[in-house]
């Protein structure tokens, strides 16, 4: 699949250029492919490509760019490059924040994700909990219980509650 994805991506580049569906659908399957085989600097250098080329083609605040800026990021946070994660995480949430509003699951999604690398960066729960908890509520409030961000939100809350084990205690009291 990888050598049939390159090649795609090169007549992509020819054809379509960056901003096509195609081209989309193109370059997240390539980094699905290329992660798995461990080659994480093929990834990135796609990812780097793929942010140029985009942003170029249809700017910094389009949903394609901000969605490659968020698998660029889970890359860096899976390599434990915090810094890196972080950076990308900021800048996506910064515009989503811009264009589709505080309120907006996609929004509400990259806070969590920032949440996280501080996480992983400080190892302190207490922040992440409470970002975790307040996405969860205006998931919630906006979407239903039945969402199925606000269903990913809640197992990332109950994960984090194992992980920590910051509820063990209050369960076994009661």
């Amino acid at each position: 699949a990888e050598v049939e994805l390159q090649q795609v991506r090169a007549r992509m580049e020819k054809i379509w250029a960056w901003d096509h569906v195609a081209s989309q659908y193109c370059i997240k399957s390539l980094a699905q492919v290329l992660t798995a085989r461990g080659k994480l600097d093929d990834t990135r250098l796609l990812y780097a490509d793929a942010l140029n080329g985009v942003g170029r083609g249809l700017g910094s605040e389009h949903p394609w760019t901000l969605e490659l800026q968020n698998d660029a990021a889970c890359l860096y946070l899976r390599e434990e490059n915090w810094n890196m994660a972080k950076h990308l995480f900021q800048k996506a949430y910064k515009a989503k924040l811009h264009v589709f509003g505080r309120s907006h699951r996609t929004t509400l999604k990259a806070l969590c994700n920032l949440g996280l690398v501080e996480y992983l960066q400080r190892g302190d729960p207490e922040k992440f909990e409470s970002d975790l908890s307040s996405t969860l509520d205006s998931l919630r409030g906006i979407y239903g219980d039945m969402d199925i961000d606000t269903a990913e939100v809640a197992r990332q809350l109950i994960r984090l509650y194992f992980m920590t084990e910051n509820r063990s205690e209050e369960h076994t009291s009661e």
